[in-house]
């Protein structure tokens, strides 16, 4: 079944929904609690009373109808009115005498003062006989069940969206902060590469007046050679292609940001390749104020990554 799209959403959330909901003959209520957190795909784990395990599969698989990923615990609890006759329940007589005599070989065997009283039978878990789900009316319990559970399961996917929203906002706060800085160093870097220039022509210059050179071809030859170091400086410590490339993740950042449906695994990578790119354009600038907004934009990053692994 395929899953529709929808806004953008956090995978943490919390929903419940209670019902009438007669089973076995019995009037019961009916609770759901479902409790959502971040996982790398959908991971179903559901809490029914033995009397409901029937019909797991079909919740599970209204799970995966409606939710690609999270970590969800769905409980379920039957609740007995208050004004429903309580069930009479049937001893487990095969049990019981097999319990006693196992008991009794116990306590002789090592000696253990005393007898075995009622109290300490109450505690079996098969004391009692209980009525299961059979074949024929797991369709009838699902009949039932089911309504509640698309409460529950509206009330969680609610929650998911207005906290998809509230972190959407807060990655767009983000977003526009690297931007800032992304712009702060592409006007240090045409600055800082002309200063370099104008820094080295100077360093030669006074070189030059210090130990004049009066072969005028010489001098020509050693400035030319000078400038094809400082070409080959300039270019090795450029960072305007990591400038392009890393703008350009960030606009694809943007338009996941503004979009719908499961973006949790498509920003994961983009970030990955902004660290990539960010992280070679630290190691080749060589102006201070730069490697100031390098670790800015790295904190956002790391801000942003944190907070989209809470992202469906």
């Amino acid at each position: 079944m395929k899953r529709e799209q929808s806004a953008i959403e956090s995978m943490t959330g919390f929903g419940t929904a209670e019902g009438d909901f007669n089973a076995f003959g019995q009037d019961y209520r009916l609770r759901a609690e479902l409790k959502s957190l971040n996982h790398r795909s959908l991971d179903v784990k559901t809490r029914l009373p033995r009397e409901l395990l029937p019909l797991e599969s079909l919740i599970k698989a209204e799970f995966q109808a409606k939710f690609s990923r999270g970590s969800i615990d769905a409980n379920f609890e039957l609740l007995e009115k208050p004004q429903t006759t309580r069930r009479a329940l049937s001893l487990n007589e095969e049990y019981l005498e097999q319990m006693l005599g196992t008991l009794e070989a116990i306590r002789i065997k090592y000696g253990i003062p005393g007898q075995i009283e009622v109290k300490d039978l109450l505690g079996l878990p098969e004391l009692f006989n209980r009525r299961t789900a059979s074949v024929q009316n797991v369709e009838a319990q699902w009949v039932e069940l089911k309504p509640i559970l698309h409460q529950a399961m509206s009330g969680l996917k609610l929650a998911r969206t207005q906290e998809g929203q509230t972190l959407t906002e807060v990655l767009r706060k983000s977003a526009g902060e690297i931007r800032a800085a992304l712009q702060s160093i592409e006007t240090k870097r045409a600055t800082s590469q002309n200063e370099m220039k104008r820094r080295t022509r100077e360093k030669l210059d006074r070189l030059f007046d210090t130990y004049p050179i009066k072969d005028q071809p010489t001098q020509t030859l050693m400035e030319t050679r000078v400038a094809q170091e400082i070409a080959f400086l300039l270019d090795r410590t450029d960072i305007q292609e990591e400038l392009v490339r890393f703008s350009k993740h960030l606009d694809q950042l943007d338009l996941l940001l503004k979009g719908e449906g499961l973006v949790g695994r498509k920003m994961d990578f983009t970030l990955q390749e902004m660290g990539r790119e960010i992280n070679t354009l630290g190691n080749k600038a060589q102006e201070f104020s730069i490697s100031e907004d390098v670790v800015q934009v790295k904190v956002r990053l790391e801000q942003i990554r944190e907070q989209c692994m809470n992202l469906e």
